[in-house]
């Protein structure tokens, strides 16, 4: 099933039901104004209090669905799920004679990231009733009765579509005029809240090139995390950008511009010698992680030879599971990729946590600016100092983007030339 069904059957089935819903959030503002159903958006589904019970039965026990569902989250006031790889959230609206409330929560980072709220929207109750319907996909969606008042209130002036780097229509935005109580409205990204929480052994480290909108959005996601970010830009500068790499800075974060093209390797090896955290989590610009990496040192404990853990990702574009865990062999010209399951292994994503230690002794290949990955895991063997492990239970979410200028660096058939005859490889075989 793709988003798109798995949307209209879903408004069919509460429709079925006579459920009180309402399409809604960043969902209705891209339905009303662009027309479009953003395949990498959470779809958020408001149900009106005295239903909520009614919707979870219904979604959790349905047998078209049951196959694809995977569970997230389940509060009394929410039901998070995963439908195919899609996240589909429903969450209640709660309401009295003169109000509609939102509810929303997210993770402390002072509280060992456990979820709270973070702050309730209080919208008149005629901005949303009688419920009004607009036609999105073909069909009648359930809408707030001014769509208007109802977006302005959240985003401000939602019309004008935001083409800075860092300025996606944000809840941030939104007019404290209508917070319940504003001492309840903590700023998610607030430089006070950065201060105090970067304090982890943990560095998460990436670099970006030519895909803005998609580093913004990996930053914005880790930035819920307490890791210090360190990125290297070998992109194109602009003024907003470095308006916003400053707000970063000020943060706490590493962020610095590398020449044009420099290459991976390059920007890489410029980043490890900045980190001072003992342990490094590298991953790429479109990488998400599922869960908090500190139980995962727990290998690094247990084996001091282990230098790399890496794990699994979903692949968003593919909804396929992304595995990459193999033995490396090289014989007469012939490398050989063989399966790891769990355990030790030789090689594995660009999705890992590191001993910072391990670049005491080796580093990337700067000549390598792409086809870098599995050159450095050979040496890395060679050296015969530190083990790999595949961990199943680290797990990521990988969002592909490849456009088409992109690709133009991206595959560049000289570097796995180069690569082939540093190794002296003449077939490859296993992957």
């Amino acid at each position: 099933m793709t988003q798109k069904e798995i949307l209209l059957y879903i408004r069919q089935l509460l429709n079925d039901n006579k459920i009180t819903w309402v399409y809604e959030t960043g969902n209705l503002l891209k339905a009303v104004r662009d027309n479009y159903l953003d395949p990498e958006d959470d779809i958020d589904i408001g149900v009106m209090e005295h239903d909520m019970d009614k919707v979870k039965k219904l979604i959790l026990s349905n047998a078209k669905l049951r196959p694809f569902l995977k569970v997230k989250k389940e509060w009394a006031t929410e039901l998070s799920t995963k439908i195919n790889g899609f996240q589909f959230d429903f969450f209640t609206i709660n309401y009295d004679a003169k109000f509609l409330y939102h509810y929303y929560y997210d993770k402390n980072p002072n509280d060992n990231n456990q979820w709270t709220l973070k702050y309730r929207i209080r919208f008149p109750k005629e901005v949303y009733f009688p419920l009004n319907t607009y036609k999105f996909l073909g069909v009648d969606f359930p809408v707030p009765n001014n769509i208007n008042k109802r977006l302005e209130i959240q985003y401000g002036d939602w019309k004008t579509p935001v083409k800075a780097f860092f300025g996606r229509h944000n809840i941030l935005n939104v007019d404290k005029s209508y917070l319940v109580d504003e001492k309840d409205f903590v700023p998610l990204y607030s430089s006070d809240l950065f201060q105090k929480k970067l304090s982890t052994d943990i560095a998460v480290m990436f670099s970006t090139f030519m895909r803005d909108d998609m580093c913004q959005q990996t930053i914005q996601f880790f930035r819920k995390f307490p890791y210090r970010l360190y990125i290297t830009d070998q992109g194109f500068f602009s003024l907003e950008k470095e308006e916003y790499y400053k707000q970063l800075r000020k943060e706490g974060h590493v962020i610095i511009y590398l020449p044009f093209d420099c290459g991976l390797s390059y920007a890489r090896n410029k980043l490890v010698k900045l980190i001072k955290e003992p342990y490094i989590f590298l991953c790429d610009d479109d990488i998400r992680i599922q869960n908090n990496l500190e139980k995962h040192l727990e290998i690094f404990k247990k084996d001091k030879t282990v230098g790399v853990v890496g794990g699994q990702l979903n692949n968003h574009q593919t909804n396929r599971r992304q595995l990459y865990s193999h033995k490396l062999e090289l014989n007469d010209g012939v490398l050989n990729y063989f399966p790891v399951k769990y355990g030790y292994c030789d090689v594995v994503l660009n999705f890992a946590l590191f001993r910072k230690e391990v670049f005491n002794t080796i580093l990337w290949d700067e000549e390598q600016k792409i086809v870098e990955h599995t050159d450095f895991y050979l040496r890395l063997k060679n050296q015969d100092k530190w083990k790999v492990y595949f961990e199943t239970n680290l797990i990521g979410d990988h969002y592909p983007e490849r456009k088409d200028e992109y690709i133009t660096f991206r595959k560049r058939p000289e570097f796995n030339a180069r690569f082939m005859n540093k190794w002296g490889i003449k077939e490859i075989k296993g992957v």
